[in-house]
């Protein structure tokens, strides 16, 4: 199963197809958000494990083709039975183009930060860089106050979020400029490498923009700009070298070439 899936998202990527995958803890209202991006009708009843295995569609915003999947959610403990299914979940975050991180934005405060702070190790751990995620917050309608203090928590972890509901369809055009923008930006890249690795990074580097380079003792400190179709297979090259390399996003402008 796991080579079927592997398999079938390194084809969706060759199609260049952006791939855009919702992700967080179950009942954050992933399911209820899927649906209001895709029209597509599922089981939604915020219990654990709803939602069991990914959902994938295509959908369009502003003439752009993307696909849209959804997925099972995280939880505190795993049961055994849901390994599979966890795995490939994650398998399939780790080949997206842009992650919608859903959070609950009506719980209390304190399970806000939990969460979030859990469901980025997880991301973090299959090299999904906060850079790439949107925080969707979602049940705004459910909030009566204290809506500043918890959107505050969230801004602590995550640069870029939108407010909605999806139940309500509130908030929705708001998130489709910002997948829109998302999907065409190029991702920008502080390389900091050892000097001896140098005659070696630039041909792996041959595919991106240098936009500074200097030299702090033994060290080669490397800004790029890259086409995110290019990203993963860049970051797969570079670990793959010998010696220390220090990979580090950095947070632009939405920045479309010509």
């Amino acid at each position: 199963m796991r080579a079927r899936k592997n398999i079938y998202w390194r084809r969706r990527s060759l199609a260049e197809v952006p791939t855009i995958v919702l992700t967080g803890y179950t009942g954050a209202g992933k399911t209820t958000l899927f649906e209001a991006l895709t029209g597509e009708k599922g089981y939604v009843d915020g219990k654990p494990f709803a939602t069991l295995s990914t959902t994938s569609r295509r959908i369009t915003i502003k003439g752009k083709t993307l696909i849209v999947s959804d997925t099972i959610g995280f939880i505190d403990s795993l049961p055994p039975i849901l390994v599979e299914a966890f795995y490939t979940t994650l398998a399939e975050i780790a080949y997206s183009d842009l992650v919608l991180l859903v959070v609950d934005i009506s719980e209390p405060c304190g399970e806000i930060k939990r969460k979030v702070q859990a469901s980025l190790e997880a991301l973090r751990h299959v090299g999904v860089f906060e850079d790439n995620i949107i925080a969707v917050l979602n049940k705004i309608d459910l909030v009566n106050n204290g809506l500043e203090e918890k959107i505050e928590i969230v801004k602590e972890y995550v640069d870029e979020f939108v407010l909605v509901s999806a139940k309500e369809r509130n908030g929705l055009e708001i998130l489709y400029d910002k997948i829109y923008a998302k999907t065409r930006k190029y991702q920008h890249l502080q390389l900091m490498i050892n000097m001896n690795l140098l005659k070696k990074i630039w041909k792996i580097l041959r595919k991106t923009k240098i936009l500074s380079f200097q030299i702090s003792d033994s060290t080669a400190i490397l800004k790029i700009e890259i086409e995110r179709s290019d990203l993963k297979n860049l970051l797969y090259q570079l670990r793959e070298l010998d010696g220390n390399i220090k990979i580090k996003p950095i947070n632009t402008s939405v920045k479309v070439r010509a």
